[in-house]
C-alpha cells in the first residue's frame, strides 16, 4: 500500500509547549487525526492539515500519531513518531547465518549513511566481549554454546561521526535471531554475583504480565561532560595548587614527571569513554544531535578527570546554553544503549542563557533514564545551594583534589554497578518492573 500520510514538521532538538504540527496527505483523504500521547490535538478540518499540540513544560519522550482517515472516518495510512527521543542520521541491519553450526557462524551487517558509503570504524561484541572485524560486511563469530542466548551488537562509525548500532540476540530460547521490539533498559546490581539473565524476571507495571528477558549485558560506558565557562579558571587553580604541593613533598621531581602524576589524578575507569559537550549553541540546527560541538572520545589513556576537565579547551560563542547541552548531552547518552551517566560541572556563578532550565533539563535525564552527576568547584558550603537560581538538585563539592577524588569514586562506583537488561519490548522503562534480588531499578532524586 503507498504511503498516504506524512509528517511535514521536523522537530530538532527538544521540544516543549504548544507546537504546530503539520501532516502531508494524498488525494484520497478526506480528514486527518493528530494525537500526542492519545491525546486528539483537534487538527484543521481541510488542508492544510495542522494542529498545535502542546507537548508540555517539561521535556520528555512524546508520542505523536497522525491518521489519514477517508469519508466515513474509517483509516486509511498512519505515521508515527517518537519526539524528543535519540536519533540518527545512519542505520545498521545485522543477521546471523548460522548455516555451519556454532563453531563458524557468521555476522552480515548492512549499512545506509546520510554522508559516507563505508564506516571508518566497526565494533562487534559477542555478549561484551569483542569480536575480530576484518570486513564489516561478514564477521566470523567465535565458538559458542547453542543451547544459552548469546547478545551479538554491531556499532559502525562513519565520517561525519554519525553512528549506528544494531543487535541480535540468538540461541537458548531463542530459536530464531530476535531483531525486532529488542529494548535496552538501565539498571544497577544488587550485590557483586552478575545475574543470570534466565533467572531475572521483568514484568509490566500496567498489568503485570511477564516480560521475556533476552540478556543481561555490561558493556562500554558513555559518560558525557558538560563544563561551564565559569568552572575552568577555578579548575586549572585546583590543578596549580596540586603540582607546586608535588614539587614542595618532592623537590627533584621534574616538570614531565609532574605532568605525569597529574593526569592520573582522579582516572577514568576501563571501559569508560568520556565525550564533551560544549554548552555554546551551534548556528547549523539542521540535526538534533549537533546543536552543541562535541569533543573527540576520550579515555584513560588520555588522563584523568581533573586534568581533562582543567585542559580541554574549546572557543564558544558569547552565549552559554548549560542546561539545553545537558540535556542533548543525556539524548546522546542514551542513544548508544550503553552504561552512561552525565556530568555537570559548575561553578555556582555560571550564565545560562538557554532555553531550558536546570530543572526541565534534570527532569528529561530521568524521563530517558541518563544518571546525572553535578560538581561545584564552589566551596562545600556553595556547594549545597542551588546555582544562581538553578535547580540543579544535588550538587557535590570538587574544590579541591581530595573532594575530587571521592567524589569521582562515586561515579565509577555507580558506573561499575550499572547494566543493561536487554528485552522483547517497546516499553519504557518506567512502565517496568524489576522482580528479583540481583537487580534494582534505577532511580535518580527529584
Amino acid at each position: 500500500m503507498d504511503q498516504v500520510i506524512a509528517f511535514a514538521t521536523l522537530f530538532l532538538g527538544l521540544v516543549v509547549g504548544p507546537q504546530e504540527v503539520e501532516v502531508l496527505v494524498g488525494p484520497e483523504v478526506a480528514g486527518v487525526a493528530i494525537a500526542l500521547d492519545d491525546q486528539d490535538c483537534q487538527p484543521s478540518d481541510k488542508s492544510p492539515w495542522i494542529a498545535v499540540c502542546d507537548f508540555g513544560s517539561w521535556p520528555e519522550p512524546r508520542h505523536l500519531v497522525g491518521r489519514a482517515l477517508d469519508d466515513s472516518g474509517g483509516e486509511l495510512g498512519r505515521v508515527e513518531r517518537w519526539v524528543n527521543v535519540p536519533g540518527s542520521p545512519a542505520e545498521v541491519s545485522l543477521v546471523i547465518d548460522r548455516s555451519r553450526g556454532p563453531q563458524e557462524s557468521v555476522a552480515r551487517l548492512s549499512w545506509q549513511s546520510l554522508s559516507s558509503s563505508s564506516p571508518r570504524r566497526a565494533l562487534v561484541t559477542l555478549d561484551g566481549e569483542p569480536v575480530e572485524v576484518l570486513d564489516p560486511r561478514e564477521v566470523l563469530l567465535p565458538p559458542y554454546d547453542p543451547a544459552s542466548a548469546h547478545l551479538l551488537r554491531a556499532e559502525l562509525e562513519f565520517a561525519d561521526e554519525s553512528t549506528a548500532q544494531a543487535e541480535v540476540v540468538f540461541g537458548g530460547f531463542f530459536m530464531d535471531s530476535v531483531q525486532t521490539e529488542l529494548n535496552a533498559h538501565l539498571v544497577l546490581l544488587s550485590g557483586r554475583a552478575e545475574p543470570d539473565p534466565n533467572e531475572v524476571s521483568v514484568q509490566a507495571r500496567l498489568d503485570s504480565r511477564s516480560i521475556r528477558v533476552a540478556a543481561v549485558e555490561k558493556g562500554p560506558a558513555d559518560l558525557l561532560i558538560v563544563r561551564s565557562r565559569e568552572a575552568v579558571p577555578r579548575l586549572r587553580e585546583i590543578l596549580g595548587r596540586e603540582a607546586r604541593s608535588m614539587r614542595t613533598s618532592n623537590k627533584s621531581l621534574s616538570n614531565l614527571s609532574t605532568e605525569g602524576r597529574l593526569k592520573t589524578l582522579v582516572p577514568l575507569a576501563d571501559g569508560v569513554r568520556a565525550r564533551f559537550v560544549w554548552p555554546y549553541e551551534l548556528e547549523d540546527e539542521r540535526d538534533a544531535f549537533r546543536l552543541f560541538g562535541t569533543s573527540d572520545e576520550l579515555t584513560q589513556v588520555d588522563g584523568g578527570l581533573l586534568w581533562l576537565l582543567s585542559q580541554m579547551s574549546h572557543e564558544g560563542g558569547q552565549l552559554q546554553s548549560l542546561a539545553d547541552a545537558v540535556a542533548v548531552a543525556g539524548m546522546n547518552a542514551v542513544r548508544h544503549n550503553r552504561r552512561r551517566a552525565v556530568l555537570v560541572v559548575i561553578s555556582g556563578q555560571d550564565s545560562e542563557d538557554g532555553q531550558l532550565d536546570a530543572a526541565q533539563a534534570r527532569h528529561y535525564l530521568r524521563s530517558i533514564n541518563a544518571p546525572l552527576f553535578v560538581w561545584s568547584v564552589g566551596s562545600a558550603q556553595e556547594a549545597g545551594r542551588s546555582d544562581g537560581g538553578q535547580d540543579w538538585g544535588e550538587i557535590v563539592s570538587v574544590s579541591s583534589v581530595s573532594r575530587m577524588r571521592k567524589a569521582g569514586r562515586d561515579l565509577s562506583r555507580q558506573l561499575a554497578r550499572q547494566r543493561l537488561v536487554w528485552v522483547e519490548s517497546g516499553m519504557r522503562a518506567r512502565d517496568l518492573e524489576i522482580v528479583g534480588d540481583s537487580l534494582e531499578r534505577l532511580t535518580t532524586p527529584d
